[in-house]
């Protein structure tokens, strides 16, 4: 198991505080913070710490061993 670092998507009707209260995610500008991103969507992936400590996208490397990690049965096409 690995620990998602997540994308916070800013729109004007977030908080500015909730999440740094809930989760402890720093908000350095003070921007409004509306939604927390957790998965692979390709407008804001989330990412994971690589074996070097780098962070990697998380579609990247779901993208890379898709049979591995998500298994044959999820991967197989729908049609």
């Amino acid at each position: 198991m690995q620990k998602l670092i997540n994308a916070v998507q800013n729109y004007a009707w977030g908080s500015h505080t909730a999440l740094t209260e809930l989760y402890g995610i720093a908000n350095p500008d003070n921007l409004p913070m509306a939604e927390l991103w957790m998965g692979a969507h390709p407008k804001s992936s989330s990412q994971i710490l690589a074996a070097d400590g780098q962070p990697r996208s998380l579609r990247e490397v779901i993208d890379a061993d898709k049979a591995a990690l998500l298994g044959d049965k999820v991967c197989r096409p729908l049609w």
